[in-house]
């Protein structure tokens, strides 16, 4: 446990947390924890990520924060795509490329 948690009790069983909470952790993908993580420790999401922010995971934050996140995720999915597409579409060819090996 990391020592910024404070004395938090590390019994994670069904009965620590509400039907809420059971109900969001049994629906997370696996993609979807990297974003959301990087959201809560104030942390830029990583530029190859794709997954998408977990709003039930955000806790107590306020709409207009969970609308930046959101927002903050989108782009830089967005960004992503737009630099892999530019990208991609500059590839040699096979032909080429094995020339060049």
């Amino acid at each position: 446990f990391s020592p910024a948690c404070g004395k938090m009790s590390l019994d994670l069983t069904p009965s620590m947390g509400s039907k809420y909470i059971q109900d969001a952790f049994q629906s997370i993908h696996q993609i979807d924890l990297v974003p959301t993580i990087s959201i809560l420790l104030g942390l830029p999401i990583p530029y190859a990520n794709l997954g998408g922010i977990v709003p039930s995971l955000l806790g107590s934050e306020g709409i207009s924060e969970t609308a930046a996140a959101l927002a903050l995720n989108a782009a830089q999915v967005w960004r992503y795509f737009t630099v892999y597409s530019e990208t991609a579409n500059k590839l040699p060819n096979l032909p080429e490329l094995q020339e060049r090996l």
